[in-house]
């Protein structure tokens, strides 16, 4: 990723509200606020936005004056769980490797 953004960048931070800690160095692509997914093909720079979770709280590449959604909060809080699930069953894979069979 570092290829295509330069990460040192960062347009302005948004405080999250609540603890990202398991995020931190993740990044997203988004869609801002009264966007649609349906015209990002057509006008991807006005459409998307790229986030980066620094510090447990988010560094947004939204330029001009655009906004986050409100339900952004809770779109990240389900990356946490869904990347608690892969951890776990990444884990339950390695101690079945584990697991002498006969």
């Amino acid at each position: 990723m570092a290829q295509y953004l330069d990460l040192s960048n960062v347009i302005r931070s948004i405080p999250m509200g609540f603890d990202a800690t398991e995020l931190i160095g993740k990044i997203f692509t988004v869609t801002g606020t009264g966007k649609y997914f349906k015209n990002v093909e057509h006008d991807p720079d006005t459409n998307l936005g790229i986030i980066r979770i620094a510090k447990a709280v988010p560094q947004l590449g939204l330029s001009g004056r655009r906004k986050i959604t409100s339900e952004f909060p809770t779109h990240l809080m389900s990356h946490m769980v869904r990347l608690k699930k892969i951890l776990i069953i990444e884990s339950l894979c390695t101690l079945i490797r584990l697991i002498p069979w006969r």
